[in-house]
């Protein structure tokens, strides 16, 4: 085990927890709910990431009634598929192909998730903005 001596991280924990994100999807449970304290656990995690500006404006949604998040699925779904079945055209290597077929199974089951926390910004940029300033606010919770 090696060990950060400033935080005391497992450092290699770290970096297999970080090296894995890219097969979540296809592990998910999907059906075992999720308590509110581990939601908001997360919600408190991400909002630790890197802001635009360093302004924290960002607003939580939790959804977790079911004809919500299907209209939300469905709505996913109808944007979705068409842009997986491009890139399937257009990037047919195996590494690419992986990463589709894990976004379809998204796709597939986004209905099934316990919830669904969607990211919000509640202002909105100016209109006098340099290209810099446009891109630190976008490069954060879209509004």
């Amino acid at each position: 085990m090696t060990t950060n001596k400033r935080t005391g991280f497992d450092l290699d924990e770290v970096d297999r927890l970080l090296t894995t994100t890219k097969q979540v999807r296809k592990r998910l449970d999907l059906t075992t709910p999720v308590p509110y304290d581990e939601i908001l656990d997360c919600i408190d995690l991400a909002n630790h990431a890197p802001m635009g500006g360093n302004l924290e404006r960002n607003k939580w949604m939790i959804i977790d009634d079911p004809d919500t998040k299907a209209a939300i699925a469905k709505r996913f779904a109808e944007v979705g598929r068409p842009y997986l079945a491009m890139n399937s055209e257009v990037r047919a290597d195996d590494r690419s192909q992986r990463v589709i077929d894990s976004a379809t199974f998204l796709v597939d089951h986004l209905a099934e998730v316990p919830a669904l926390l969607i990211s919000m910004r509640l202002d909105r940029p100016g209109l006098d903005q340099s290209q810099g300033a446009a891109a630190a606010y976008y490069g954060s919770v879209l509004p």
